[in-house]
């Protein structure tokens, strides 16, 4: 940790428990940190989990600012031991700009398939007349709905002019089908697959995410994948209702006029599946009045969003481009 030499009262950077990268790391490298191959899934203890729901919370709220006070340092080194955690304080270069993020893995030797957890440090600029709310992405299924995590990363690291970035990324590491013996073996009920970090809430990733919602003004948004069948559009948006949101309705408007050439339809609008109603973060959202937005994308949509940077830029511009109206009905500051 630097700073030794600070008095008491002096902010204090992130105490990494791995050395700081010299140099910006490759989108690709951080890749191959977030999914590691092959993670199995292990019950989580509760005191573990709730070490997790601090460390995360706290580390989202200093995200702000980029440093912590001696307290809050000595309590992120305490809670990153007992939940078995590494932390990286490390830059990635996009377009020329170097983007700071504390980034928040397993162990080895302790991994678990509890999630990986990303802050994009420093101030974020926020448009006059747009929500006091950050953003959160989530890729919950990402070794299973192929390219959402790696469409998820880069939507954390590159930001369009004039586009709010999100605050943070909140990832699976194990896939959603992992079973407690090591098996991958799907079960008929999402809710009964242990590692499902999107039906089980008593998944790390359920937890820190409802200690989000909790702790913070943010809107929650997941990036999910399907098998296209007969009749579907490439991309379904849902506020996890059959009901419609002021924040869904806008976002799919704005993602038919960004997402030229492909076809965005809204569930219990002119999409009858895919809503997205199991979600547990969902229903934690809705439970604390924060807006969440659930996108399922077809596997040709997210191949070609994971390839072209301008589409994504588009559909940045989509996501983190609502005005204030949309979130009447969503906790701000």
């Amino acid at each position: 940790m630097s700073g030794a030499a600070c008095s008491e009262g002096c902010a204090r950077e992130l105490p990494v428990t791995v050395a700081r990268a010299d140099a910006p790391v490759e989108v690709d490298e951080l890749e191959a940190m977030l999914w590691p191959n092959k993670t199995k899934y292990k019950l989580a203890p509760i005191a573990e989990i709730e070490a997790l729901e601090r460390l995360v919370s706290l580390l989202f709220e200093r995200a702000k600012t980029g440093s912590l006070s001696p307290r809050q340092a000595r309590q992120v080194s305490e809670d990153a031991e007992i939940a078995g955690v590494e932390l990286h304080d490390l830059s990635v270069e996009v377009d020329g700009r170097v983007v700071q993020l504390w980034v928040v893995v397993e162990q080895d030797e302790r991994r678990r398939g509890w999630g990986s957890y990303l802050f994009r440090v420093g101030r974020l600029e926020r448009p006059p007349g747009r929500p006091k709310v950050d953003y959160v992405l989530e890729a919950p299924h990402s070794h299973f709905d192929r390219h959402t995590g790696a469409i998820a990363l880069r939507l954390l690291v590159e930001r369009p002019p004039g586009v709010p970035a999100p605050r943070a990324l909140l990832t699976n590491d194990a896939h959603r089908h992992r079973q407690l013996d090591g098996a991958r073996e799907q079960q008929p009920r999402a809710a009964d697959n242990p590692a499902d970090a999107a039906h089980r809430e008593d998944h790390p990733l359920a937890r820190t995410t409802a200690r989000l919602l909790e702790d913070h003004a943010v809107v929650l948004i997941q990036l999910h994948g399907y098998g296209r069948e007969p009749g579907d559009p490439d991309v379904i948006v849902s506020a996890g209702t059959e009901q419609p949101s002021d924040a869904s309705r806008g976002l799919a408007a704005r993602l038919s006029r960004a997402l030229a050439g492909l076809e965005v339809r809204h569930f219990g609008v002119d999409a009858p599946r895919l809503g997205g109603e199991t979600n547990v973060q969902g229903a934690a959202a809705r439970g604390l009045e924060r807006c969440f937005l659930h996108i399922e994308m077809t596997a040709e949509t997210r191949d070609a969003l994971v390839e072209d940077a301008q589409l994504r830029a588009r559909m940045a511009t989509a996501l983190f481009g609502g005005s204030g109206g949309e979130w009447r009905a969503c906790k701000e500051e």
